[in-house]
């Protein structure tokens, strides 16, 4: 935080300086639940979308007691937002060429896209930051990103 925040000053001067928001996708969304977990004072607002929970044998979800002590300490609680697509753990049917079908199989089943982020969600709402949990239907991991920005946009300008 204490780099982030003057890069984000120096790129966008305009921003606001006190209501700071953290999105991040896949990878990006894996960061963003990272962040919340280590300094959940960091930011009002954080937006982890299809987050990639599964990286390191779930190892950021070990992190989950530690947060309840650091968020029990915070005067306001942050808004907390995950979203990931209704299809993120349906089993592709085909595979690009040159990729095994059955490893890419194993990967969805083992990711865990859907339940993951999902026990995520239900493990933060008994902390309890100001969560909301949006499983977007119809959706896979790529095409979910348009609707969680938006969805993004909504959830953090309007106050709860």
């Amino acid at each position: 935080m204490a780099e982030l925040t003057p890069e984000i000053r120096a790129r966008a001067p305009e921003a606001s300086e006190t209501r700071r928001s953290l999105f991040g996708h896949s990878l990006g969304g894996l960061f963003v639940a990272y962040a919340l977990m280590r300094r959940p004072d960091a930011f009002e607002t954080f937006l982890a979308n299809s987050p990639a929970l599964w990286w390191n044998d779930f190892s950021t979800l070990a992190l989950l007691h530690e947060f309840s002590g650091k968020i029990a300490r915070l005067s306001v609680r942050p808004r907390v937002l995950i979203g990931v697509g209704a299809l993120e753990q349906e089993e592709p049917t085909l595979a690009p060429p040159g990729v095994d079908l059955e490893a890419i199989k194993l990967r969805v089943r083992e990711a865990r896209m859907v339940n993951g982020a999902r026990e995520f969600a239900d493990a933060l709402a008994t902390q309890p930051p100001q969560l909301r949990f949006v499983e977007f239907d119809g959706e896979d991991h790529g095409s979910v990103l348009a609707a969680a920005v938006g969805r993004a946009v909504t959830f953090t300008l309007r106050k709860s």
